[in-house]
């Protein structure tokens, strides 16, 4: 679980900021994140949750912009690493489903098993 310390990013979309790296390196320890002191509930109007002075409700919240910039980051970096195999992709196509629901991403050339 601890492999992001010494992995060496190999794109920009795998790189940590100076402010990701450090917020890291605290939640490995277990220490407290200062900027968590003094919220009793989450900073997200829509969420009533505690906020706990380890972060992970921060880092967590479903309702919050976290979530949704987490996800846009596993997206890209998932859409890297199939590119770099010679895939094609597409990256949450629309007008697949009639629910307007849409995949993070669609490898149209993979069939069983073979690129």
């Amino acid at each position: 679980s601890g492999a992001w310390i010494q992995a060496v990013p190999t794109t920009q979309t795998l790189s940590l900021t100076s402010e990701e790296f450090r917020l890291g390196v605290l939640m490995r320890l277990g220490m407290p994140i200062p900027e968590s002191r003094g919220l009793l509930t989450c900073p997200n109007s829509k969420c009533t949750s505690a906020v706990d002075s380890e972060g992970m409700h921060l880092l967590t919240c479903g309702m919050g912009p976290g979530r949704v910039r987490l996800h846009d980051r596993m997206v890209r970096a998932w859409n890297s690493l199939i590119l770099s195999t010679g895939l094609r992709t597409c990256v949450e196509p629309r007008g697949l489903y009639q629910d307007q629901r849409r995949p993070d991403i669609v490898v149209p050339d993979f069939h069983d098993g073979r690129g």
